[in-house]
């Protein structure tokens, strides 16, 4: 996961402020790059707080049905669809944010915290339900790593489809 967000910080630095402000013109609830970050950011920030929650809350066992729903939803993750954030979710809904330099020094600060939590207390937290989806119920912590490796190859794409938007927008644009 570090390794596919590293790609994507380096990609999308190189973007222009027109770029990761471009929203498509036929879509007035659809996120830009800058929105799409910050949801990444605000994202693993409550993993890592469900994280941390775990390890004072006894241990929630995963039913076999929550694994297999969570199987299926990270599978719908990647087909090129639009999901919903549900409502419950509403904290990693994205903001506006003011740049890209604040959003990902929200977004490394969060990622080396979490990766601090997993290094030190992942064995404890390892076989019991870590976060639970509202689509899926209580995933173990492999499965809510898998969860959000996915989610962000989920946005990666999204944020591609932004991108050639952006230059299909500027090329036939008569401004």
């Amino acid at each position: 996961m570090s390794a596919r967000r590293s790609k994507l910080i380096q990609r999308v630095s190189e973007w222009t402020e027109g770029q990761l402000r471009y929203r498509p013109p036929d879509d007035d609830n659809a996120w830009c790059t800058l929105q799409v970050l910050d949801h990444l950011c605000r994202s693993e920030a409550l993993f890592r707080q469900t994280c941390e929650q775990t390890l004072t809350r006894p241990p929630v066992h995963v039913s076999p049905a929550e694994r297999r729903r969570a199987v299926c939803f990270i599978w719908s993750l990647r087909l090129p669809i639009k999901l919903r954030l549900p409502a419950i979710l509403e904290a990693i809904r994205p903001g506006e944010p003011d740049c890209l330099e604040t959003v990902l020094q929200r977004w490394n600060s969060e990622h080396e915290q979490l990766g601090q939590i997993l290094k030190d207390q992942g064995s404890a937290i390892r076989d019991v339900g870590v976060i639970k989806h509202p689509a899926t119920g209580y995933m173990d912590l492999s499965t809510s790593l898998l969860f959000h490796s996915v989610h962000l190859r989920h946005h990666e794409y999204q944020i591609a489809l932004r991108y050639l938007g952006y230059v299909r927008w500027h090329s036939t644009s008569p401004f």
